[in-house]
């Protein structure tokens, strides 16, 4: 990972002591850069429906709901 890509730019809490942190939004390639705490990132796909763009991973997760940094 690049270093400019270490930069957390949004969060959302899903528990006490976790969160899923989007390090970068690759809207080229429909795809989001994310990790949970401070483990190595991952990749997933970006969705649309009626509600908004979201990505799954073990559910649906939605962009407008992460706080922006």
């Amino acid at each position: 990972m690049k270093k400019n890509e270490d930069q957390v730019i949004a969060s959302l809490c899903f528990c006490n002591n976790g969160s899923i942190n989007i390090h970068r939004i690759d809207e080229e390639n429909g795809q989001v850069i994310f990790s949970i705490n401070n483990t190595a990132p991952a990749k997933r796909k970006l969705y649309f429906n009626s509600k908004g763009v979201f990505f799954n991973f073990g559910s649906r997760f939605y962009l407008h709901e992460f706080l922006r940094m």
